[in-house]
């Protein structure tokens, strides 16, 4: 790719994670252990590649990590609705679920970590 003249060499790589595993349909929510239903890793890796080694130059690198609620929730699939109401199965007060999967989050990418809800 050309930007502003200079050669760049863009990689885009996703990573599942079989922690969880599961078709999306049917699995949804965490384990005990933190661990997310469908969770996908995308990095997107920008290189300047006007320098002609890939030991020298200027590297970006972009992580974005999706995945389900980090909760115990389900939801009736046997029904033909666009949007299923959410069920929470078991009571997490102290979202001691959530905290053990953006502990996980901190440890692998360190911070800041940025959420976006895109449930309803």
């Amino acid at each position: 790719l050309l930007i502003y003249g200079r050669p760049v060499h863009i990689t885009l790589i996703a990573r599942r994670s079989s922690k969880f595993a599961g078709t999306r349909f049917l699995k949804r929510g965490a384990n005990c252990e933190g661990d997310v239903a469908n969770e996908v890793e995308t990095e997107q890796i920008v290189h300047d590649a006007s320098v002609m080694s890939f030991t020298a130059g200027s590297y970006s690198s972009y992580v974005q990590v999706r995945g389900s609620v980090p909760l115990y929730w389900s939801q009736d699939i046997s029904t033909m609705m666009p949007k299923p109401p959410i069920r929470l199965d078991q009571a997490d007060p102290y979202a001691n679920i959530a905290a053990l999967h953006f502990d996980q989050m901190l440890q692998r990418f360190g911070s800041p970590i940025i959420i976006l809800n895109l449930v309803k």
